[in-house]
């Protein structure tokens, strides 16, 4: 059944990168952020900051402020939709 209009829902989402973290920093580049609309110039900050599926999916690590400072991302849209992918 769909939900009817102004109702609520509630959804739970596992991001693209669940039992990835093996993953090395090439794979993350070639496999992930390069299909990520927008984001691919990014490749050279990933590699120079080798994030690999270990750091990609630890959310205590990989966060907005991490890819603001780290990954100098002035947008923060851009910071949000990397951590939310």
């Amino acid at each position: 059944d769909l939900p009817s209009k102004g109702s609520t829902i509630e959804l739970e989402y596992t991001g693209t990168l669940l039992g990835q973290k093996s993953w090395s920093t090439t794979d993350v580049v070639d496999c992930w952020l390069s299909q990520l609309q927008g984001l691919d110039q990014l490749s050279p900050k990933f590699t120079e900051n080798e994030i690999d599926g270990s750091k990609l999916t630890n959310e205590s690590f990989f966060t907005e402020e991490y890819c603001t400072s780290q990954l100098e991302i002035i947008n923060k849209i851009q910071a949000k939709k990397l951590i939310m992918a």
